[in-house]
């Protein structure tokens, strides 16, 4: 599996997927980019985490099931301790 970003966002709220990434730290680099424009379109961000996962969605709108990833989910860390 290879490593995805997830965002959350409110208004709209919804759960991003950008990815595939072949490890964390090219997520965690390419992040920002991703959170820069959602930020542009005025949307809220919640939480933004690296997974290792395969998302079914890549855009998951609140109403829509939450069943949405293979069972297997890896959490990273705080992608900010990697630059510490």
């Amino acid at each position: 599996m290879g490593w995805w970003i997830e965002i959350r966002t409110a208004n709209p709220s919804c759960t991003y997927y950008f990815g595939d990434f072949y490890s964390f730290t090219a997520a965690a680099l390419a992040q920002y980019g991703y959170i820069q424009d959602l930020s542009e379109e005025r949307a809220e961000l919640v939480a933004v985490e690296i997974k290792q996962c395969q998302p079914k969605q890549l855009t998951i709108y609140e109403n829509e099931s939450k069943h949405f990833l293979d069972d297997r989910i890896y959490t990273t860390p705080d992608p900010r301790a990697l630059f510490l």
